[in-house]
């Protein structure tokens, strides 16, 4: 064997026996994980046919998975490179994809106005997450982690509704969240309906995230971002950190992160033609899938 493949982060099993495989061989070993924009329907819709399942990203690195922040991996050398520059009309194409994806990426979702808080009160998003999901730990976080970001977001914005977005795993009832048991009072108020996550981001202008790809989102949606784990985000000068990274060491802007990791690290797929496409041809591909 030259080379194993191994997908996602899961300890035990297959995954053991894949390494047990590759360090007998000498064999190279690739982790493999999904990329930010997946598929028509969440993967926790069990009752969506697979079509609708199947995804049209997917990353590979030979160091380690793009949200571990504990260690280096492809994407940070990639971000860390002086060599690699991005030119002016990259950075013009991939502000024109961001502003195709804020459009296009949850408009299966609902884009009611929400109606949370209170009438004429400044609103800040807080993202809530998986409880127990690998980013977490790999993000340098834990349950103190979400703790000090609520508690940060209500100090610091004593004039605002805080808004606590509940994650969609947790809406399906599949998984709990870091604040599931919280209690909603004075200026905290929960967000537990699937809305369209830019519904929320039109209400809001500060969003607390930890280690949740919203953060990125968010700074696509011209948001300020605090962050309180290491995403691969976390440490350009795109985004507020309340941790520090020694390893990453270049400024970013924010198309050149974009760039970077959607067009240079991540590879896009056609599901149902099994061919390698575009951007612009995958987020087609899902649209057309939604139409159904």
């Amino acid at each position: 064997v030259d080379c194993v493949y191994i997908w996602g982060n899961e300890e035990g099993g297959f995954r053991d026996w894949a390494q047990e495989i590759a360090a007998r061989d000498g064999a190279e070993i690739v982790l493999c994980e999904d990329g930010f924009i997946k598929s028509a329907d969440t993967w926790a819709n069990s009752a969506a046919f697979l079509r609708y399942r199947r995804g049209c990203s997917v990353i590979y690195d030979t160091k380690g998975f793009y949200f571990d922040g504990t260690r280096t991996n492809q994407l940070e050398e990639m971000l860390n490179d002086p060599a690699l520059e991005v030119s002016d009309a990259e950075r013009a194409e991939a502000r024109r994809l961001m502003d195709r994806i804020l459009v296009t990426k949850y408009n299966h979702q609902s884009r009611e106005p929400l109606q949370v808080g209170r009438d004429g009160r400044r609103k800040v998003l807080v993202v809530d997450q998986s409880y127990g999901d690998a980013s977490i730990a790999l993000g340098c976080a834990d349950e103190r982690t979400f703790e000090r970001m609520l508690a940060d977001a209500v100090r610091e914005n004593p004039d605002a509704d805080i808004l606590v977005k509940t994650p969609p795993d947790t809406m399906t009832g599949k998984r709990k969240g870091y604040y599931s048991q919280l209690k909603e009072g004075g200026n905290v108020f929960k967000v537990t309906a699937p809305v369209n996550p830019y519904v929320l981001m039109a209400s809001v202008d500060t969003v607390y995230v930890c280690t949740t790809q919203l953060g990125f989102e968010a700074l696509m949606a011209g948001k300020r971002v605090k962050v309180y784990g290491l995403p691969f985000y976390a440490g350009w000068g795109v985004t507020e950190d309340a941790q520090t990274c020694p390893r990453r060491t270049r400024k970013r802007t924010l198309e050149e992160l974009f760039h970077i990791f959607y067009l240079r690290y991540t590879h896009w797929v056609d599901p149902v033609r099994q061919r390698p496409c575009t951007l612009d041809e995958a987020i087609d591909r899902i649209l057309s899938l939604r139409s159904e």
